[in-house]
């Protein structure tokens, strides 16, 4: 009997000496971010500071933002209705949306698996991004990626692009402006509560409250076009769809003009953008 005790407190040491070890660390949230423990295992709203260790996952919901840093100082933001698992070989697995990759010292980072393309980067900035389950595109801002599927390989520099579709290789091209596809990230803009713009109805007409309707759903586009006037509200509808979209600079030349509009933009609760 002592030796079976001995035995069961040898197995339970032995079991906590080997638990996986953490590879990351929930680092920002702001609006909807969940995570979970396994891959059975339920989602849970996630709390800043959680560690995650291989077969977790962490993602993001609509019109919201997170971070993760890795045990090596990698920082990765994710977009909205990002997806990214962390696996013990690749150990990086993404679903669904779009992350920025970050280090301060070149290096080779962890494997990025996708639906469609396979991403090897040694470097320091970089973004991946899972359009659908059909298409994956790969931006390089500086260093080197190498992407690869069953059907061809390609190797991409900064300011280089790789787009790879379902059943077919990837393929480069040059783009004139790379950090454009890492705008959201830089700039990171809050998680905007509408319901602060509501007294922004008063008086709005048909096309400004469809507009309204849009920015409620979501729809940027959609609200761009429905708040197509010169009046204030029309100003304020298009900045907050600008500016949801990750379009910082449009966002406040459309506020630079709402005082001309007819409305003093210092008075406004808009002035939280």
């Amino acid at each position: 009997m002592l030796f079976r005790s001995g035995g069961v407190v040898a197995w339970l040491v032995l079991s906590l000496s080997v638990r996986a070890a953490p590879v990351a660390r929930l680092n920002s949230a702001q609006g909807t971010v969940d995570d979970r423990r396994g891959a059975d295992a339920p989602w849970q709203p996630a709390k800043v500071g959680t560690d995650y260790e291989p077969a977790n996952a962490v993602r993001t919901g609509g019109n919201s933002r997170g971070s993760v840093l890795f045990t090596d100082n990698i920082l990765v933001r994710l977009n909205e209705n990002t997806l990214l698992e962390f696996t013990g070989a690749a150990p990086v697995k993404m679903d669904s949306g779009k992350a920025y990759f970050f280090t301060r010292a070149p290096r080779e980072f962890p494997r990025v698996e996708t639906p469609v393309v396979s991403a090897a980067v040694r470097g320091t900035e970089f973004v991946v991004e899972v359009v659908n389950a059909n298409e994956t595109v790969v931006t390089v801002l500086n260093g080197e990626v190498e992407c690869t599927n069953p059907f061809g390989a390609v190797r991409a520099g900064p300011g280089e692009q790789v787009t790879t579709q379902r059943g077919q290789a990837p393929v480069k091209r040059l783009i004139v402006r790379p950090w454009d596809a890492v705008q959201w990230a830089l700039y990171y803009p809050a998680v905007l509560d509408l319901a602060d713009y509501a007294d922004a109805l008063d008086g709005a007409n048909a096309g400004q409250q469809a507009g309204w309707e849009a920015l409620q759903r979501r729809d940027w586009d959609a609200a761009t076009r429905r708040f197509a006037g010169n009046d204030w509200r029309d100003a304020l509808g298009r900045s907050i769809a600008a500016y949801q979209r990750g379009e910082l600079p449009v966002a406040f030349r459309e506020l630079d003009g709402f005082a001309a509009a007819g409305e003093p933009f210092q008075d406004r609760k808009s002035t939280r953008l």
